[in-house]
């Protein structure tokens, strides 16, 4: 799941805006809490990018799917 806009270059609704990139991480990790419960532990190794403003906005979004 490529979040970076230096990479993710797509034109439908899994690219675009951060939370077009951000859309495909955010559906698998509610389906693995409808399956699992709450102690579940989901990680997700975070990428770079070139502005430092855009990793922290990607990793509040995370932070907010719990």
């Amino acid at each position: 799941m490529v979040v970076s806009p230096l990479s993710n270059k797509r034109g439908d609704q899994y690219g675009g805006d951060i939370n077009g990139r951000l859309l495909l991480v955010k559906k698998i990790v509610k389906e693995i809490k409808a399956f699992a419960n709450d102690d579940f532990i989901v990680s997700y190794r975070m990428g770079w990018n070139d502005d430092l403003e855009l990793d922290v906005q990607t990793a509040q979004a995370l932070e907010l799917l719990g």
